[in-house]
């Protein structure tokens, strides 16, 4: 499996760690488990996605589909979702756009403190 979710102790904040050659099913994968097994239904859902150590890229269909899925969770309405990647990575940029036209707040970091720094302010 390419990716592991989790709580950030200490924090309201779901963690995804993406890691190696991610499918896009393990991506849709990673997005159901952090509504079934991570949703708390009073928080506004706080979500740190690490991308930094993903090798597959997908495609330009698979990205739209990715965060329209994103975005129709009840669960993730209006979440604030922050991607931590690499400056020479290759972003998902029809992914976040579809994913913030439907309601998403995202924004990409390249460090994880900075990163936790503009969730908790939310």
């Amino acid at each position: 499996m390419g990716f592991k979710t989790g709580m950030i102790e200490g924090a309201n904040i779901v963690r995804i760690d993406l890691v190696g050659a991610v499918t896009f099913d393990e991506r849709i994968q990673a997005i159901h488990e952090v509504c079934t097994e991570h949703y708390k239904v009073q928080a506004k859902f706080k979500i740190l996605i690490d991308a930094r150590q993903v090798s597959k890229e997908l495609t330009q269909s698979e990205q739209v589909i990715l965060g329209t899925y994103a975005a129709s969770r009840e669960e993730l309405k209006n979440a604030s979702v922050a991607v931590l990647v690499v400056a020479s990575q290759i972003v998902h940029s029809h992914a976040i756009q579809k994913s913030s036209e439907l309601g998403h707040e995202i924004k990409l970091f390249h460090t994880e403190n900075e990163a936790l720094i503009w969730l908790n302010s939310k």
